[in-house]
């Protein structure tokens, strides 16, 4: 408990404040690609699976045009906490709800941790190594977009929603 304190404490930014509740978060990871169009453009349309209509919006913009849901799932986090959600058998994500701002916002720490082989004393072994790494301030309820990692013919994009806790 002593080390996500002080994690918490090193995250914040000079002026903001503990939160006093636990947050919900809700992850959904989706594999984003491109495949073949028709030739007319005005037929071309984006291909969202099942399982992503609530996260449409928030992908709409990006210049894929097949989405696939990977994982969804959902947690609450106590405040400084560390909270693990898997997302495939190669990636996880680490989520710390680290404060609130001067202007009300959810200060978090993302982390995307990668699984990689690694050769160590001429044993090969499995290690976690941090693909993505960010701290934000985010509006409760609002997405946040998490992208770039390869992910078999596409890419991985992550959408994170935080939402306040009464």
């Amino acid at each position: 408990m002593q080390t996500f304190l002080v994690l918490a404490v090193l995250l914040s930014a000079p002026g903001d404040k503990p939160l006093s509740a636990p947050v919900e978060v809700t992850m959904t990871a989706a594999r984003a690609t491109i495949e073949k169009q028709p030739a007319d453009e005005k037929n071309a349309r984006k291909d969202f699976g099942p399982g992503l209509e609530h996260i449409r919006a928030a992908l709409d913009d990006l210049d894929f045009n097949t989405f696939r849901l990977v994982k969804s799932s959902k947690n609450i986090v106590k405040p400084g906490e560390e909270a693990h959600f898997p997302i495939n058998g190669r990636y996880s994500l680490y989520f710390t709800a680290v404060g609130r701002d001067a202007e009300e916002r959810i200060r978090v720490s993302v982390q995307i941790k990668e699984k990689v082989k690694k050769t160590v004393d001429g044993q090969e072994q499995v290690v976690l190594r941090e693909a993505l790494s960010t701290t934000c301030a985010v509006v409760a309820g609002k997405p946040l977009r998490l992208g770039g990692l390869k992910l078999d013919e596409g890419q991985l994009v992550v959408i994170v929603v935080v939402r306040e806790q009464a």
